[in-house]
């Protein structure tokens, strides 16, 4: 292979990573047991349930569970 040829790969290859490292995702927002931590829908029904409030747990786990998240229906399956 001829040495500008070698170059331009070696110089492909650093673009795609740098241009791949923007397209990256986002650093994990769940804790041990997989449950999303943060602002989430879900994380704010668990809040809710914790604390007692299960309506307010119900109200934000039905949405979730009709759009087919299992964290959400398992939830609402535990409370029934």
């Amino acid at each position: 292979m001829p040495k500008d040829r070698s170059k331009l790969l070696r110089l492909l290859l650093l673009g795609t990573v740098l241009i791949g490292g923007g397209c990256a995702t986002p650093p994990d927002t769940r804790d041990a047991h997989g449950v999303e931590v943060g602002t989430g829908s879900y994380a704010k029904a668990k809040r809710a349930y914790r604390s007692g409030d299960y309506l307010m747990a119900a109200e934000r786990l039905i949405p979730l569970a009709d759009r087919g998240d299992h964290r959400a229906q398992y939830a609402l399956g535990y409370m029934y």
